[in-house]
């Protein structure tokens, strides 16, 4: 994969993009500012500013290993939009019981008994309130990581210890601690990209690691990062890559690398638009050009991860 020049509009300097990509890092960094403002309870004041000088040094370094910076730049801004979650809130959870209340006095409760909507939703509402609270929700989606079985199937599992029935999709460890995927997902995509260009495994993890480190605004550690390696080692999804070139992936990390590849393709093949115009598109509609890498069952599964 050859790396693009000029997609500011500006030819590129003589030996080297480094002027070029310090301004992408800039608006990168601003544009994933603004994003995690949006998530206040992930991010602790201060952490949503990202050092501009570091990121422009990381795709330097990226694009002298024969990787194309833009495509860096689009995998951490892709990570960072799509990887942020909160709890839902009581009055959230309230206002979806609300409109189930009102749904079932329009059913055929309606011309029966209207009264016994608000008796239902009251018997089920404690039980609905407990398990919502324990269920993430995908800011960038606009939606929350549901439960994978029906009622019956609830039931079953909770009366049978042993039953392989999957409980409710939510991230394991203290309560209320969500998980911060960002940095380290767009650290793993990043070292398996820069694998795939042929670099040994201690350079391209060096530079995944550097990302990772960026956005967790401290040094992330090689034991760490090995290990988030490790758990991405599971089953790939049964979903296309749109890669049809490419072997089936072995597993969900190299799903992930294929899937944002075929994504930056999309985003910037053909017409070949400049990144100005790019950062304007996600600014006003990011789920319109981050859409490929917008599979919210593997969101699911990434934020379900011990």
């Amino acid at each position: 994969m050859s790396p693009p020049r000029g997609r500011l509009g500006i030819p590129p300097k003589q030996g080297g993009n480094a002027y070029l990509l310090g301004l992408v890092a800039s608006e990168a960094a601003h544009q994933i500012r603004a994003w995690r403002r949006e998530v206040e309870t992930e991010w602790r004041a201060g952490s949503p500013e990202i050092e501009v000088s570091a990121l422009r040094n990381a795709l330097v370094r990226a694009e002298s290993l024969g990787l194309d910076p833009y495509l860096v730049a689009y995998v951490i801004m892709g990570a960072e939009w799509l990887f942020r979650a909160r709890r839902l809130t009581r009055p959230e959870i309230g206002t979806k019981l609300d409109e189930l209340e009102q749904r079932l006095r329009q059913s055929l409760l309606a011309g029966w008994e209207p009264q016994l909507a608000s008796l239902l939703v009251g018997g089920i509402a404690e039980s609905a309130i407990k398990a919502l609270d324990r269920v993430v929700y995908f800011v960038s989606l606009g939606t929350w990581a549901g439960p994978e079985y029906t009622w019956r199937q609830s039931l079953t599992a909770r009366m049978e210890p042993s039953s392989v029935t999957r409980e409710l999709i939510y991230p394991r460890g203290k309560s209320g601690a969500i998980p911060k995927l960002s940095p380290t997902i767009a650290g793993l995509i990043v070292e398996g990209l820069a694998e795939r260009e042929g670099r040994r495994r201690g350079g391209a993890q060096a530079l995944g690691m550097q990302i990772a480190s960026i956005l967790r605004r401290r040094k992330v550690l090689n034991g760490e990062f090995v290990q988030s390696r490790k758990r991405l080692s599971i089953a790939a999804p049964d979903l296309p890559t749109g890669l049809t070139d490419e072997p089936e992936p072995r597993d969900l990390r190299e799903w992930l690398i294929q899937r944002w590849i075929r994504a930056y393709d999309f985003a910037f093949g053909g017409s070949e638009p400049s990144w100005p115009v790019f950062l304007i598109a996600i600014a006003d509609a990011p789920k319109a050009e981050f859409w490929q890498i917008s599979e919210p069952d593997v969101l699911a599964t990434l934020y379900s991860l011990p």
